[in-house]
């Protein structure tokens, strides 16, 4: 069965407007007959045909969790193409006062073993015999009677010892760090 709008006449549209005004009488003499406890009820009950509100704060909450994931991701994208986008210059710095660190920590660590050789005599001796290792051994000293034993001196070298102030003062000088007094 098929309806043509736009052929109804006057009469049908008042029949139909009528009946819905019938149900809607109908339904509010029934809802003025309840209690009042039973009409709240009911209203409470009608309430929950209305999902609008429920729907949006979901909705929300899920537009919320993309929306600041995506957010998250916009920052982390720039922050990721500023690190990686660094001219190579910004690390040159950082380069050279690590090499200068190491190098004067190497040149104290130079100081506190020639120090220490200076100090320590060993005798080192090429064996002929069986049972030497690589050819070289080393010989403890025979004991001596305390009257043959002679006072040895340090050798002396020629290289200049940097103090470790020196060494500070070059790391503090190549990190551009001002001391205060």
């Amino acid at each position: 069965m098929k309806t043509n709008y736009q052929l109804l006449n006057a009469f049908e549209v008042a029949a139909v407007i009528a009946a819905v005004a019938g149900f809607v009488l109908v339904g509010i003499i029934i809802f003025n007959s309840l209690t009042p406890r039973t009409q709240q009820d009911v209203s409470v009950g009608a309430n929950l045909f209305d999902l609008t509100e429920s729907m949006d704060t979901a909705s929300n909450a899920v537009s919320f969790m993309f929306d600041s994931t995506q957010a998250f991701y916009q920052q982390f994208y720039v922050a990721f193409a500023d690190l990686t986008t660094l001219p190579p210059e910004v690390f040159y710095t950082p380069a050279q006062v690590a090499t200068n660190f190491y190098d004067s920590l190497a040149a104290y660590s130079d100081q506190i073993v020639a120090s220490y050789q200076a100090n320590t005599q060993v005798q080192v001796a090429e064996i002929t015999e069986p049972g030497k290792v690589l050819g070289i051994s080393i010989e403890a000293p025979m004991p001596t009677p305390p009257a043959a034993i002679k006072k040895v001196e340090p050798v002396k070298l020629y290289y200049e010892f940097e103090s470790i102030d020196h060494v500070w003062s070059n790391v503090f000088k190549n990190l551009k760090i001002k001391i205060l007094n």
